[in-house]
């Protein structure tokens, strides 16, 4: 009889109560794809609190991406999108002077990149050469000038992890009205390890009472949108790429 009463006096004690945490300004250097705030625990009455902030990375798999545009500055190229359409039957091509040929510009959203690779083709074996220009810190940097691999992918590494654009490309025949094709043309996009930091890192609301909603940074609930002033964590990604957060209330602490 006595155990039941003191189970009966807990159950009583033990009260899950709500604590809002909604106050966070995230501060990203690159634009999140999502953000989600959780809170979760069980408090017990007049308990003493600290709010602590973690998060969760999630980055995109990283590897060959195709190019989205192109420039053909000589307007000599034919079929300029075949070029990165993901598929190694159909081509982009150009008749080549008796000499290098103008370049086809293929261009994609900044991605940190380490190479490029393409599949190239020959109508006549007098295509000989090829030249792969890609462009970071506003100039191009030649990676490869020399002879072409016919109908596999052949690589050009850049020898260092860029912030590239673009790639172009040239070909070099040694007879004139010689074609020279590309097949498929893609960029190696690299992954970046994530650098995520949030301050502070914790919260200690205080005594708390049942039924009570708490506040980072004002005693009443604020007025939204949020402003700066109202708000009490920062996270920021510092890594140069986009990210998905994921920020939740844990490690509840604190006692009767």
């Amino acid at each position: 009889m006595n155990l039941l009463k003191t189970g009966s006096i807990l159950r009583r004690l033990l009260i899950i109560i709500p604590v809002v945490v909604g106050l966070i300004l995230v501060s990203l250097f690159m634009p999140a794809q999502r953000l989600s705030i959780e809170g979760i625990g069980m408090l017990s009455l007049e308990t003493t609190v600290t709010l602590s902030v973690g998060y969760e990375v999630a980055s995109a798999n990283p590897g060959w991406v195709s190019p989205t545009g192109f420039v053909d500055g000589g307007g000599v190229w034919t079929n300029e999108p075949l070029a990165y359409d993901e598929d190694t039957l159909t081509f982009a091509y150009v008749i080549c002077p008796n000499g290098w040929s103008d370049y086809l510009e293929l261009t994609i959203a900044e991605i940190t990149c380490d190479k490029v690779q393409l599949w190239m083709g020959r109508v006549n074996t007098q295509v000989t050469d090829v030249e792969v220009d890609v462009y970071y810190s506003s100039a191009w940097d030649n990676i490869y000038t020399g002879p072409i691999v016919v109908g596999s992918f052949q690589e050009f590494a850049i020898g260092s992890e860029q912030s590239v654009t673009a790639m172009r490309i040239r070909f070099f025949a040694s007879k004139a009205s010689r074609q020279a094709d590309i097949y498929e043309a893609d960029f190696n996009e690299v992954s970046l390890v994530p650098d995520i930091t949030n301050t502070p890192t914790s919260k200690a609301f205080g005594t708390v009472s049942e039924s009570t909603d708490y506040w980072s940074t004002v005693t009443n609930p604020p007025t939204w949108p949020l402003d700066d002033a109202e708000c009490f964590f920062t996270v920021t990604n510092s890594s140069g790429a986009a990210v998905d957060i994921a920020i939740r209330a844990i490690n509840f602490g604190g006692g009767v």
